[in-house]
């Protein structure tokens, strides 16, 4: 008869726990609830109101994404959501951006060559960040860092006249596997002139053809001779094309930023 009561006792005290435990369990907010809960937190504060922050909750765990502006108002989100009844945890996956302002200038060091006479307009060539770009006393983008060139300009010199050229700007940079669009300045560069070289050759070989045109014929050949050197030169001009222009590997190029772009501030900082 005691054994009997005894495992009524049991029983009743296991359904009792189980009660217990469903009722705390229903208690409980959802997920969902504490999304919203959260979400609204952060509107209600001025800080925090303009930002982008994204909010997921898994069984009372919150993780926090997207982007804030400064490390302030990242602590502020984080202690804001731990706040929550409920909450159990807080991840935080924000990112810190920082601006890198227009007018910045930036320098590379050429991996690949660009040559006026084969390059495409168009083409991206890779180089490296010569100088680390920094914040303040940052550096938010290391030296060494991949910065792709594009080729937007590229003539070669023509045969009589004109000379080789070659305009290039600032594409894009790798970061953290991450490609970010860039905007600039043209850095040109510029062959010498064919219109001066022609007129040195025809001075040169005009005078070579007076000269033999003189021993020749006295005055008059030495007219003759003349226009016989420069028509000369004019059909050696005709027929080859000034010197091409390249960019080899190796060479710095200085570029000016004409849009600001954001980065996320490395972790080691935050």
């Amino acid at each position: 008869m005691r054994n009997g009561f005894n495992r009524l006792s049991t029983c009743g005290m296991l359904a009792m726990v189980i009660a217990f435990n469903l009722a705390a369990c229903s208690m409980q907010p959802s997920d969902e609830s504490l999304t919203r809960a959260v979400q609204a937190k952060f509107q209600a504060e001025p800080q925090l109101q303009t930002t982008a922050i994204q909010v997921a909750v898994s069984k009372g765990e919150a993780t926090l994404s997207g982007e804030v502006s400064d490390n302030a108002m990242r602590r502020k989100a984080v202690d804001l959501a731990g706040v929550i009844e409920g909450i159990k945890k807080v991840n935080d996956a924000l990112k810190v951006m920082v601006t890198i302002p227009a007018g910045t200038e930036v320098q590379v060091t050429m991996i690949d060559p660009i040559d006026s006479q084969t390059s495409r307009v168009g083409s991206l060539f890779r180089s490296s960040l010569h100088v680390p770009i920094r914040s303040g006393d940052q550096v938010v983008i290391p030296g060494g860092t991949d910065v792709f060139i594009k080729l937007v300009h590229a003539k070669s010199a023509g045969s009589i006249k004109g000379s080789s050229e070659l305009e290039v700007v600032l594409d894009h940079l790798v970061l953290e596997g991450g490609s970010i669009p860039l905007s600039s300045g043209v850095v040109r560069e510029k062959g010498a002139s064919r219109g001066r070289q022609t007129a040195k050759r025809s001075a040169i070989v005009g005078g070579a053809g007076a000269i033999l045109g003189g021993i020749v014929g006295g005055g008059k050949g030495a007219a003759i001779g003349a226009g016989l050197g420069a028509g000369g030169t004019l059909a050696y001009q005709a027929l080859t094309k000034g010197p091409e222009i390249r960019i080899p590997a190796q060479t710095r190029l200085d570029f000016t930023l004409a849009d600001s772009f954001r980065v996320p501030q490395p972790e080691e900082t935050r």
